[in-house]
């Protein structure tokens, strides 16, 4: 499974059991509240494992509306009309919030929840899912086998390079999906991301707030690139962001990794 989708993919199987936790709870004002944030989070984390997911079956999704046409398309929900109410209830969130609209939306949760788990489940099993086996090879093909290993040999030494930069390219993009949903959290939690650029080498207030704040909201968070640089972030206005490694050069921005921004 690629690293990125993998890591998304445990991120929102953790996020819909904490709000599977959330819903067993006596239900209070508090318990309402925090089911709500959780659902924010868990639709967020949906809709963005299902971009990316898409992404590697050859799909191109902008948008969380155009993520649920191409889960429905893909065959990885069912019910399309009412992941449509889940968006409708989460950009509802978003813009006007009172007594009556949290408390109707508290009631429909139990209805999403296992949506978002039956989704969580068949995108694991979609990219899981190992190739069909045989019983044995027929001689030709064992010599055909060989003869391919024999080229891939000879070719080792020559892609060595473009391996070893592709597999710091997924390692980068999966520790940068992990500080993005720190930043989503930490964006629930105070209203907007995190308000300071952090650019540059070494250590200052702003990087020490950065990962100081975003530790608190999710475990053995990686701060240094896999070229021994840190992390580039930088806030563009409230609500959305941009974060980016400078990849190995840093006098060229040929080859950062940037594929990481987000907005809400």
């Amino acid at each position: 499974m690629n690293l990125e989708i993998q890591s998304i993919l445990e991120t929102s199987e953790r996020a819909v059991t904490t709000l599977r936790e959330v819903l067993s709870m006596p239900k209070s004002d508090v318990v309402r509240d925090a089911a709500i944030q959780r659902f924010e989070y868990c639709f967020e984390l949906a809709w963005k494992s299902i971009r990316r997911c898409a992404q590697a079956e050859g799909l191109k999704v902008d948008s969380p509306a155009g993520a649920i046409r191409a889960a429905f398309q893909l065959g990885w929900i069912d019910d399309d009309a009412t992941w449509l109410q889940m968006k409708d209830d989460r950009n509802l969130t978003s813009h006007t919030y009172d007594e009556q609209t949290a408390e109707e939306l508290y009631m429909r949760l139990p209805a999403y929840l296992p949506r978002l788990s039956t989704l969580v489940d068949r995108l694991k099993q979609t990219f899981h899912a190992p190739a069909p086996r045989r019983a044995g090879f027929t001689l030709i093909e064992l010599l055909v086998v060989v003869g391919i290993i024999g080229i891939l040999v000879g070719l080792i030494v020559g892609v060595s390079g473009y391996a070893n930069r592709k597999s710091a390219n997924s390692k980068a993009l999966s520790e940068m999906e992990q500080i993005k949903t720190a930043l989503e959290e930490y964006r629930l939690a105070n209203n907007r991301y995190f308000p300071s650029s952090v650019t540059g080498t070494g250590t200052n207030s702003a990087y020490a707030n950065f990962t100081n704040d975003l530790s608190k909201f999710a475990a053995d968070l990686t701060f240094i690139d896999p070229w021994g640089r840190n992390y580039m972030y930088e806030p563009q206005g409230a609500f959305s962001f941009r974060l980016w490694s400078e990849g190995p050069a840093t006098n060229t921005s040929v080859d950062n990794v940037d594929s990481a921004s987000g907005e809400f």
